[in-house]
């Protein structure tokens, strides 16, 4: 009876086309994490978990049981095509739909902040913003765990090297992209800030300290954008910030890769990668105009400049 009932549901003509969609959404953003596996810690981006988690938060009549299945054969489909094989691209492309459902169920839910006596008072999209982090901290942890052991034949690395890279890798791409997914306006409200001085400020000071960090060395050099990030934060939306976010984390992570940005590797128990140090920075980097913006949507707060 089930299996009847959810072929009803493909059948139906609004979820085929929603899930072609999906498809070919997911199978272009696949194509664009496969262009960067040339880099030594997986791919340099895997943006396609978080634009998809995002826009099943965002867009509540993408959130189908059924779309899962499309989703997985364009991942499957563009792993074999990219020459891997079909069990190898099955199993590890299973650690791709754990981040997708969990991550969209958590971000969702209440129950991660429900104990937060003030949390009820914020708006849906100031609570799905707060649920962002701790949503997206657990579905990378478990992806990772299902990722690395299924990607153990694959590559030449130790269970947690395989884990801290696949944690990583999802964890920085998911905090710069959930954001703005979930914050995504709709067409017809979208509206260029006003001008002010210290907005124009506030950009011009954030393109300088990227251009600056390049030519500081070490973690200084990769935080140093942070400061202009948070002014940021204070003056726009939550869109707007969450914009600028992702493309300064974008920048830096491709500095980083191509050593225009010289960060150390840490060697203790789990030897980390430089790169895969930075992107676990720049994500938590992500958090904090994320954090500012949110608190001066309260209700205890001026509301955020639109």
């Amino acid at each position: 009876m089930k299996i009847k009932e959810i072929t009803m549901r493909v059948i139906n003509s609004d979820v085929l086309l929603e899930g072609i969609i999906l498809f070919v959404v997911t199978f272009y953003l696949s194509h664009v994490g496969a262009l960067s596996r040339s880099y030594e810690s997986l791919s340099l981006f895997w943006p396609v978990n978080a634009v998809l988690a995002g826009l099943m938060v965002r867009y509540t009549i993408l959130d189908r049981k059924t779309h899962l299945i499309f989703i997985f054969l364009a991942m499957v489909c563009m792993d074999t095509l990219s020459g891997n094989g079909l069990w190898d691209a099955m199993n590890i492309n299973l650690a791709n739909i754990i981040f997708i459902s969990l991550a969209c169920y958590l971000i969702k839910s209440d129950v991660l902040f429900s104990w937060y006596k003030n949390y009820m008072r914020h708006s849906i999209l100031s609570r799905r913003l707060i649920n962002t982090l701790p949503a997206c901290f657990i579905a990378c942890a478990l992806s990772a765990l299902w990722g690395a052991i299924a990607s153990d034949g694959m590559v030449n690395k130790t269970f947690a090297v395989g884990w801290c890279d696949w944690f990583t890798e999802q964890f920085a791409t998911g905090m710069l992209f959930l954001p703005l997914m979930v914050t995504l306006p709709h067409i017809n409200k979208i509206r260029l800030p006003r001008f002010s001085i210290i907005r124009i400020f506030s950009l011009l000071a954030l393109m300088l300290s990227l251009v600056v960090s390049s030519k500081i060395d070490g973690i200084i050099g990769l935080i140093l954008p942070l400061p202009a990030l948070l002014v940021c934060a204070w003056q726009y939306s939550f869109f707007p910030t969450a914009l600028l976010t992702l493309l300064t984390g974008i920048t830096q992570i491709v500095m980083v890769a191509n050593h225009k940005l010289a960060i150390p590797g840490l060697n203790t128990l789990v030897s980390i990668d430089p790169l895969t140090l930075g992107r676990l920075i720049i994500a938590v980097m992500a958090i904090c105009p994320l954090l500012v913006a949110i608190n001066l949507s309260s209700p205890r707060n001026i509301p955020c400049v639109q």
